[in-house]
């Protein structure tokens, strides 16, 4: 049985697939939490569903920055001073073409 490492949940690169892969899993995520926000009926469950879609839209920022574009950055050659599109309007979508693009520097 091969050993499991740290490495394989949180890879210091990532390849062109594994990223747009990984990318549309942490959407759908937030998709299907969006939907569970405004199809929630009203009261305590919209109260609810407002704290899990926000704890689900923080956890889907944070594992983009750190576990996806950064390991997806270094693989592509491309400098980590990339990261602070994501503080821009549309920057999230203009930083997942950049590394959906990019070929892996070997």
């Amino acid at each position: 049985m091969p050993r499991m490492d740290t490495y394989d949940f949180f890879p210091r690169t990532l390849t062109r697939k594994q990223y747009v892969i990984r990318w549309l899993i942490m959407a759908a995520v937030v998709l299907v939490a969006m939907f569970a926000y405004f199809g929630a009926p009203t009261g305590t469950a919209v109260q609810i569903a407002a704290v899990v879609f926000g704890l689900c839209a923080l956890a889907a920022f944070l594992y983009n920055i750190f576990w996806l574009s950064i390991p997806r950055l270094r693989s592509a050659g491309i400098s980590l001073w990339a990261i602070l599109l994501l503080f821009i309007p549309l920057g999230l979508f203009i930083l997942f073409i950049i590394c959906a693009v990019a070929r892996e520097k070997v």
